[in-house]
């Protein structure tokens, strides 16, 4: 029996969604969930140091050495890392789905039409 394109689309998309979900739950079960981790250059590091420190400085009227800022940065990386994490293998799952829709549309568009026999 031959599926309508409609009910041949939904059908692939829905292939489709299992096979992302197979896939991500074997890089979980690979990766047990660990975040890839952040790596900042001693540049950047001094720089995001500097502008804690700044910070401090315009905001609170304290002032904090260097030692301070950075144990401060760590603790908000931990802290707020995961969440913005999360957020970001949303948004890049949301748009890696997107993309997919877009070249199966595309594909389907290539299609040849198929004629009967007689």
């Amino acid at each position: 029996m031959e599926l309508g394109k409609e009910k041949k689309k939904s059908c692939d998309r829905i292939l489709a969604f299992f096979f992302l979900c197979h896939f991500a739950g074997r890089c979980q079960r690979k990766g047990a969930g660990r975040m890839i981790p952040l790596k900042i250059s001693k540049e950047q590091k001094e720089q995001m140091v500097w502008r804690v420190q700044q910070y401090f400085e315009k905001e609170r009227t304290e002032s904090i050495g260097n030692l301070e800022a950075e144990q401060l940065i760590d603790f908000m990386i931990g802290l707020v890392g995961p969440p913005v994490y999360n957020h970001a293998i949303g948004d890049a799952r949301r748009t890696l789905l997107e993309r997919m829709s877009a070249l199966e549309d595309e594909l389907y568009s290539l299609e040849k039409p198929v004629g009967r026999s007689r």
